[in-house]
């Protein structure tokens, strides 16, 4: 038998502003995270990295050792970026260090804007995508 928290054990989001508020939930289910963590431990696999080979944006928040995405871990992301088998040219890894959030686009919590946009941009155009393409269809 599995016992999984009801809807009465919330998990509580601190310290957000009215803004924030109003496009984030500030509250969720307790369940619902250990649901995530139990996926994330089950499927979050070399072997499944492995499989991506498609061109590949990661970009994260990392400061310093205090300062740093609380959300996802950092040395995660980069030990998951090792096992991709997407071609070196088709990787691009960007930190963005005065994003001060693991939102790192989205004005509300990010200062990292203009910077995100500006390596997405910079991301794409390297895979030539801003090109016209034959669309077979």
């Amino acid at each position: 038998m599995k016992i999984v928290p009801g809807k009465k054990h919330l998990i509580t989001t601190k310290n957000t502003t009215y803004a924030e508020d109003k496009i984030w939930n500030k509250r969720y289910a307790l369940a619902g995270a250990l649901e995530l963590g139990a996926f994330v431990d089950h499927y979050m696999r070399p072997s499944l990295f492995q499989k991506v080979s498609h061109p590949t944006f990661i970009g994260y928040y990392y400061k310093n050792k205090n300062e740093q995405d609380t959300v996802v871990s950092v040395p995660a992301i980069k030990k998951m970026s090792q096992n991709l088998s997407t071609r070196t040219k088709s990787l691009y890894i960007s930190n963005f260090p005065e994003a001060n959030s693991h939102v790192i686009c989205n004005s509300l919590v990010s200062k990292s804007i203009n910077s995100v946009i500006d390596n997405t941009t910079t991301f794409l155009k390297g895979l030539d995508s801003h090109k016209n393409r034959e669309v077979s269809g």
